[in-house]
């Protein structure tokens, strides 16, 4: 999945303005805590697009929202809840 920033992000003496945020495996997410929070999700994130944790730290709130959805929705498909009607 390719994530087009919409505020690119000048690290060193490159700018980043998308990201390839690959399919999490089972060795990606072993140590993710039974709840994880942004923070989890962001390193993460990182991880799956093969970015450092202060790259990913420069990123907007805009941006942030947006790799959040992309990781959550790689990581949806959890047990279902209820019935379905």
């Amino acid at each position: 999945m390719v994530l087009k920033l919409k505020e690119p992000i000048l690290w060193s003496s490159e700018t980043i303005s998308e990201l390839t945020i690959r399919a999490p495996k089972a060795k990606d997410i072993r140590k993710l805590p039974e709840k994880p929070n942004t923070g989890d999700i962001l390193d993460l994130a990182g991880r799956l697009c093969g970015q450092p944790p202060p790259v990913m730290d420069e990123l907007s709130i805009e941006d942030t929202k947006a790799v959040l959805q992309v990781v959550g929705n790689f990581m949806d498909g959890g047990p279902a809840t209820g019935s379905k009607p």
